[in-house]
């Protein structure tokens, strides 16, 4: 890569979310080092994994008569965003005179106050978004200083990279335009022999497991999974079990869930573990069942890197990863009969589970691994260097 320097603000917060942001962050952070990028992490707030931004009174799921009076939730939502606002300029004007980057590169975009901060301190540099996140709950929400939020956001920065298409899609539809700035960058996985662990949960010759590493949140699709692994066992499905990894807010419902169901005996619960990827190595399929668009995933590319098929929702940046028939199959949301049927004739055919993750693996090296993606970052940074020289706006 042509050297550029960039400098890549992060916030703290990263090092406590387990989300695709976290992730990402680690892929990159010794790679980019090596070449040069300034890293500058801003200071975490442990009150919230969005920085403190929105108020608790204001938000999703808080009943108290705050939220069901729009005039002081927007005072509130205001209050919130201005005093993340005067806390990102203070610390970037205290470090202003170390920032060596002539692009600045951040992953905060949307409801969020960081790209406003770098505009209002750094007026004449280059400004680029990565959207890891698809704005979903809030285009449900349709809030004005959301709204407002987002769209001084989109206006502060010179460019935007998207993990996906269906990212970027929601995010025109989200701020009333036909087409966004920016293009997509999937993200990738590097290569990587992952041995099985040793306390990985021993089970009878000819059974399938079914790995669903994924937080327990409403959301993420475990209870539905489990409404349809009970269609299947009622089906004639005996040779497999569901082995579900992870914790949150759910997770004391799946469980009881299962217990109600009957099918306790073919479900185990592993709680969270840091070994997720190496669990999904251990089974035979990999399970993501997303009841609301997932803006990435990468348990699919860890799953398709191990050659092991998926079992996951069309829905979302999903179907831009999995080839429905070829590297897994894709099933419509809530569609607990359309699941039950693919869980048993994934745990009949062993051959063609055999040939879809030999067809994932193929998928992965070819499309999405570490490489590729850096490659395609490059490519970015060097056409910043371009227009930079030629006093042209970046476009990403």
């Amino acid at each position: 890569m042509s050297r550029l320097s960039v400098t890549y603000f992060i916030h703290g917060n990263w090092r406590k979310d387990p989300a695709g942001t976290s992730t990402f962050v680690q892929l990159v952070e010794a790679e980019w080092r090596g070449r040069g990028i300034q890293f500058i992490e801003l200071p975490f707030d442990p009150g919230s994994n969005t920085g403190g931004v929105v108020p608790e009174a204001v938000r999703p799921g808080n009943t108290s008569w705050l939220t069901r009076h729009s005039a002081m939730r927007s005072m509130l939502l205001l209050l919130g965003y201005g005093t993340r606002f005067r806390e990102d300029v203070r610390f970037l004007r205290r470090i202003r005179s170390s920032v060596t980057g002539a692009v600045l590169l951040t992953n905060q975009f949307g409801c969020e106050t960081l790209p406003l901060a770098l505009r209002w301190v750094f007026p004449r540099r280059k400004i680029l978004a990565i959207a890891h996140t698809h704005p979903g709950q809030d285009m449900a929400a349709r809030h004005v200083v959301r709204s407002l939020i987002e769209r001084l956001c989109y206006h502060c920065v010179s460019g935007v990279i998207y993990n996906s298409s269906a990212v970027r899609a929601l995010w025109a539809c989200k701020l009333g335009r036909a087409t966004v700035k920016g293009g997509v960058i999937h993200h990738g996985l590097p290569d990587s022999e992952m041995p099985l662990q040793s306390d990985y949960p021993a089970r009878k010759t000819g059974f399938v497991d079914f790995v669903y590493v994924a937080r327990f949140y409403s959301w993420k699709g475990q209870e539905g999974f489990l409404n349809a692994w009970k269609m299947a066992v009622d089906a004639g499905m005996r040779n497999a079990r569901a082995v579900l990894v992870g914790d949150g807010e759910r997770l004391d419902a799946a469980r009881e869930l299962a217990r109600t169901l009957g099918i306790s005996e073919s479900v185990l619960f592993l709680g969270n573990r840091p070994d997720g990827a190496a669990c999904l190595a251990a089974g035979d399929v990999a399970v993501l069942l997303s009841a609301e668009p997932e803006a990435f995933g990468f348990v699919l590319l860890e799953a398709m890197r191990a050659g092991r098929p998926v079992l996951a929702s069309r829905l979302g940046g999903i179907p831009e990863i999995v080839e429905d028939g070829h590297t897994g199959v894709l099933v419509d949301p809530g569609d607990c009969a359309a699941v039950a049927r693919a869980l048993c004739s994934l745990a009949s055919d062993h051959v063609a589970r055999a040939r879809m993750g030999m067809e994932g693996r193929r998928r992965w090296a070819e499309a999405f691994s570490l490489d590729r993606m850096l490659k395609e970052y490059d490519a970015v940074f060097a056409q910043s260097k371009a227009t930079l020289e030629g006093g042209h706006a970046v476009t990403a």
